[in-house]
């Protein structure tokens, strides 16, 4: 395994998941999700417990998470 690729079934070089190093990007949407929960319910459900800008910064990066996994 080099340079981010690994040999399919038909011996062609598959992109790995960024993060996990599957083909699929499934667990990086994932992950994505997941960060966008966590932006979402504190700012909404717990007003207060989180700053703002941690808020936009878990949400931009879940969205990039997101469309990393489905640009796949």
């Amino acid at each position: 395994m080099r340079g981010g690729s690994v040999k399919g079934n038909d011996g062609k070089n598959a992109p790995d998941c960024p993060v996990f190093g599957v083909r699929s990007g499934y667990p990086v949407i994932g992950l994505g999700i997941l960060l966008l929960l966590f932006a979402i319910f504190p700012l909404f459900f717990l007003p207060g417990t989180m700053p703002v800008a941690i808020a936009v910064l878990f949400g931009g990066f879940g969205a990039f998470l997101i469309l990393a996994g489905l640009t796949q």
